[in-house]
């Protein structure tokens, strides 16, 4: 009704927010009392196992937005619903399933960046740092990955001793370089 002006004026904020309404809805979790809202609303009370559920089962069926507020209350807020996964790889895995909010996408960056959960995320942050041309940066990621546990620091073992080889080579260079310079003077 706001949306084409029927009956009431045409407004398009509130008919934004009643399509929003719309889309939250599902009839099929009405009756399990299970709604992004009243994820939010367990939030504001400060329930967030409640509300890392209804944000869960939300994600599960493919709503971006609650896949990055469960990533959310998984980042910040650290609540353990398993003991079997760790909070921060469970958090990257909800935002990797929403690749379409712009916030999780963020989000995931941030996970490569400071490699959350497992080396796989430290090596993508290595190669990152390496084609922007931040060798240091490269290097502690992959030195980081290296100190994981063996089958998982396999890919970070050939590029840390890269970086470990080319900067022993600068140095090299660098000291014979002076060398030369001081003698020829």
């Amino acid at each position: 009704m706001h949306y084409k002006g029927l009956g009431t004026p045409r407004s398009c904020p509130l008919a934004v927010e009643a399509f929003r309404q719309v889309a939250w809805r599902a009839g099929h979790f009405d009756d399990a009392l299970l709604s992004p809202e009243l994820g939010h609303e367990a939030y504001t009370r400060r329930d967030y196992p409640r509300a890392l559920l209804h944000y869960s089962i939300w994600a599960l069926v493919g709503v971006p937005q609650a896949a990055c507020n469960a990533g959310f209350l998984l980042d910040h807020v650290h609540t353990q619903p398993f003991d079997t996964t760790p909070p921060l790889q469970l958090a990257k895995s909800l935002y990797e399933s929403a690749k379409a909010d712009p916030e999780a996408l963020r989000k995931l960056g941030h996970c490569h960046r400071d490699g959350w959960a497992h080396a796989e995320a430290l090596y993508s942050a290595g190669m990152l740092y390496t084609t922007r041309g931040d060798w240091d940066k490269a290097h502690q990621a992959w030195n980081v990955c290296r100190s994981h546990e063996f089958p998982t620091n396999i890919p970070c073992i050939l590029p840390a001793l890269a970086l470990d080889m080319w900067t022993g080579l600068a140095w090299m260079w660098t000291s014979l370089h002076d060398a030369i310079v001081v003698y020829s003077i």
